[in-house]
């Protein structure tokens, strides 16, 4: 008896450690990125203040889910932080939710540790890997692939649709194990509604997961009974905001985001109905200040200024598509090699491919969710912050099918791959963490706000307009901590154009910059010598500002 405690005991101080540094790693992430916030970020942070404001028109959005910036919202409301440390609040929050990945994974867990070693029908006189093996192989790849897609440093919700994620899939296991009751499946679709309020794509995936409730017990009537329990849960969660995004867009719909990633990836784009208006010809500059809110008004709302747009299935196109994405995953499974030799180690040495195969097919119900997420970002796009949960439920599952002899040998040899796994991956977990420890360390500059403070002290205000020339595909933060909008831009693939147009041509262009009401033009590209005349470097930066103010009103005449 006192071996066996001592053994749990080691076994709780592990899963402890094993936390902590996946706790720390989270929390240096964070601090490192503490004054970044992504394009992405920006809109959620808008719609954020839009329900501080009770800005109920502009907080409605069909691009953007509602959940993040409601959270977000909720505490910009109760702290009230200054502009200079509302970045650094962002990523607390986001830690806070790295947190609950970590403690909803830790469920997921723990449920298919126990279903492993109550499936002892898989194959007589055999074993899955101990539980040692489980917390180091589970937590390390956990902090891995969270690393690796941004974790904490992001500004999005991916971690909260990993965190429902988890916790809808340890269900999905608990229910396999018999434990079935009816606050288990209103506890399912209260996840998978709040789960789509995260992320659109977790609308269709919600369906998945009541599907496989279905099976998951021989019970099949007791089981059609709480999924429809399940699905009246999520529709009552979901539906409301459903109806609401489906009146303002005047068509049924659950999300826009999906449906344009698909049109403009796979379809190549197509005809919009409102779009953008364009301000010249060479180069191309356009001023997009009405009808729509928010820092930069086409990301803030790409569903109103591609309205009209539709997706159409094209095969070519589509398999173009999935060998793209064919090729990304290929990238992240690169990534996780040592995860795949482990795997492979085990079953050599198990030596029984029938049996893993049944195994497998005994866990569907489990993968098949995670599974069905990777086709559908397959079919789009792919990126590694996009599938953290469904990537670690897969792995676990598979490491889950493995059943090896009952040796002692055995045990000897899962550990030993766990722990040559563990070293494997935590190579590349303690470089990147000692990269931010490193990046954390160093005296902070927050040259977003250096930027906005810059346009201060030239006299933009509160709701001031501005325009851009040259603007990359990255953050506009500089202009939502000044409190400004962004009224018009011409992209940085016209800013060689504009700089090699005559002195009439580029004239013509600022006019049109000013007639949009824009006060200032702002760059992050260094004017060429040659006509740096009028710009003004913002602080220590590299960015610049030419004042716009005494070029209003001119008539415009294409040159």
């Amino acid at each position: 008896m006192l071996a066996l405690l001592s053994i749990i005991v080691s076994l709780r101080k592990i899963k402890i450690l094993l936390l902590f540094g996946a706790a720390t790693v989270g929390l240096s992430q964070a601090w490192a990125q503490r004054f970044y916030i992504e394009p992405d970020g920006v809109n959620y942070l808008d719609i954020a203040n839009t329900y501080v404001q009770h800005d109920w028109k502009n907080a409605i959005n069909a691009y953007w889910s509602p959940l993040w910036s409601l959270l977000l919202g909720l505490i910009l409301w109760l702290t009230h932080p200054s502009l200079y440390w509302e970045s650094t609040l962002v990523h607390f929050v986001s830690f806070l939710v790295y947190i609950c990945v970590l403690t909803s994974f830790t469920w997921f867990l723990q449920e298919l540790i126990a279903l492993c070693s109550e499936q002892a029908n898989w194959k007589p006189k055999s074993e899955g890997l101990t539980t040692l093996a489980w917390l180091i192989l589970g937590y390390t790849t956990l902090t891995h692939v969270l690393l690796v897609m941004g974790g904490p440093g992001l500004d999005t919700p991916d971690l909260c649709v990993a965190t429902l994620f988890f916790i809808a899939s340890a269900m999905l296991v608990r229910m396999r194990r018999g434990v079935y009751g009816w606050r288990l499946c209103v506890g399912l679709g209260a996840v998978l509604g709040l789960a789509y309020l995260s992320k659109a794509v977790m609308f269709p995936l919600g369906f998945v997961f009541l599907f496989c409730g279905i099976f998951v017990t021989n019970d099949r009537k007791r089981a059609m009974s709480g999924m429809l329990l399940a699905f009246l849960v999520f529709l009552a969660i979901s539906g409301p905001f459903l109806v609401i995004l489906s009146h303002a867009k005047n068509r049924l719909t659950f999300g826009d985001c999906g449906r344009l990633a698909y049109a403009w990836l796979v379809n190549g784009g197509g005809t919009h109905i409102h779009g953008m208006r364009q301000l010249s010809e060479v180069p191309r500059a356009y001023e997009f200040s009405t009808p729509i809110a928010g820092t930069y008004p086409p990301w803030y709302d790409p569903s109103y200024w591609n309205e009209g747009i539709l997706p159409r299935f094209d095969w070519r196109a589509q398999l173009r598509r999935l060998r793209s994405s064919g090729h990304e995953y290929f990238l992240i499974l690169s990534a996780r090699r040592a995860l795949a030799v482990g795997l492979l180690v085990l079953l050599l040495f198990a030596g029984d491919p029938q049996c893993f195969r049944k195994a497998i097919g005994i866990l569907w119900t489990v993968w098949l969710p995670a599974l069905a997420a990777l086709v559908l970002y397959a079919m789009v796009y792919v990126e590694p912050r996009y599938i953290p949960a469904a990537e670690l439920v897969l792995w676990c599952s598979a490491f889950a099918a493995i059943r090896l002899p009952r040796l002692d040998t055995s045990r000897r040899l899962g550990n030993c791959v766990a722990i040559a796994v563990a070293v494997a991956l935590g190579i590349t977990i303690l470089s990147e963490t000692f990269g931010n420890l490193a990046a954390a360390a160093k005296r902070p500059h927050h040259l977003e706000w250096e930027v906005a403070m810059s346009l201060r002290q030239k006299g933009l205000r509160p709701a001031d307009t501005v325009a851009v020339l040259g603007h990359e595909d990255k953050a506009d933060y500089w202009a939502h901590l000044a409190q400004v909008r962004i009224v018009a831009d011409l992209s940085a693939d016209e800013l060689p154009s504009f700089w090699e147009a005559s002195a009439e041509v580029q004239s013509f262009v600022l006019d049109a910059f000013a007639n949009t009401g824009a006060k200032i033009l702002v760059t992050h590209a260094k004017p060429p010598a040659a006509h740096s005349e009028g710009w003004q470097r913002l602080n220590d930066t590299d960015y610049f500002a030419l004042p716009l103010s005494n070029r209003m009103c001119r008539k415009q005449r294409t040159p």
